[in-house]
């Protein structure tokens, strides 16, 4: 009974140690990380200019993520390292508040991330 007991926990430490090490990474066969790097900073940039002043972090993050899915991206989760042509885009609201605030004209911005939604996924 003990070595059972002993068992499920080794067990359950594991499948809880797998999980965490994943995180989400974007894909494209035959994409550089250099064309990532520009495809995710046109698509910041697309979100920032084009959505209205005011709009929701899940409005960006949504727009973000179609524009990257637009040009033909995946995103999957992976373990840590990711696999060759995996590159990490965008994905908390910190993250994502400094980059639509980078890519913001002059003069114009939106509400602090405290005034967002937090979310992570």
């Amino acid at each position: 009974m003990k070595k059972a007991l002993a068992s499920s926990v080794l067990l359950l430490l594991l499948l809880g140690a797998a999980t965490g090490c994943s995180r989400y990474y974007w894909s494209k066969p035959g994409a550089s990380a250099e064309q990532f790097t520009q495809d995710n900073q046109a698509c910041v940039q697309q979100a920032a200019g084009t959505l209205p002043s005011g709009a929701s972090l899940d409005t960006v993050r949504q727009y973000y993520r179609g524009c990257l899915n637009s040009r033909g991206y995946v995103r999957d989760k992976q373990m840590d390292p990711p696999p060759p042509g995996s590159y990490r885009g965008i994905e908390n609201s910190e993250e994502f508040n400094a980059a639509v605030q980078a890519a913001m004209p002059r003069g114009l911005g939106r509400p602090s991330s405290s005034s967002w939604p937090s979310s992570t996924t």
